[in-house]
């Protein structure tokens, strides 16, 4: 599993749409969505919504900023699985994250989503959700 320059590219233009826009905006847009799939999975979330909103935003900031550089991404998903931050990354909602954030993103982007587009982002999380298993192997 390895990112091609075009699928990068991809990534990077899209992120763009995102990169600035409110963190409760995207955030609620994609809980929302992630809730919807899957309302119990909304007790696993407690407090303030935009403390997750904001973990997610930063956390995308990363993943793309350190996209050609992926080796470099996962001390910070080690501090990620350290902290207890699991709910997010859980094993078994690896799928609907994924889901989610494709249906945001889409969304969001609206008619200039595609086709290939969507299919990097599917790689990428593929990739990500890869790093994140090992790192929270290592953690246990």
């Amino acid at each position: 599993m390895q990112l091609s320059a075009e699928h990068i590219r991809s990534i990077r233009n899209t992120w763009k749409y995102f990169k600035h826009i409110d963190t409760s905006i995207l955030g609620d847009a994609f809980y929302t969505k992630l809730f919807n799939n899957n309302p119990l999975l909304k007790s696993e979330f407690r407090g303030d919504m935009f403390v997750y909103y904001k973990k997610l935003h930063d956390f995308l900031n990363l993943a793309i900023a350190r996209i050609e550089r992926s080796e470099t991404i996962e001390p910070a998903l080690l501090e990620i699985a350290s902290h207890q931050q699991t709910e997010f990354f859980c094993d078994r909602y690896y799928d609907e994250i994924e889901n989610a954030l494709i249906w945001t993103l889409a969304k969001g982007m609206g008619p200039e989503w595609s086709a290939d587009i969507e299919k990097a982002w599917k790689l990428y999380c593929n990739i990500l959700a890869a790093k994140i298993r090992k790192s929270a192997t290592i953690v246990e």
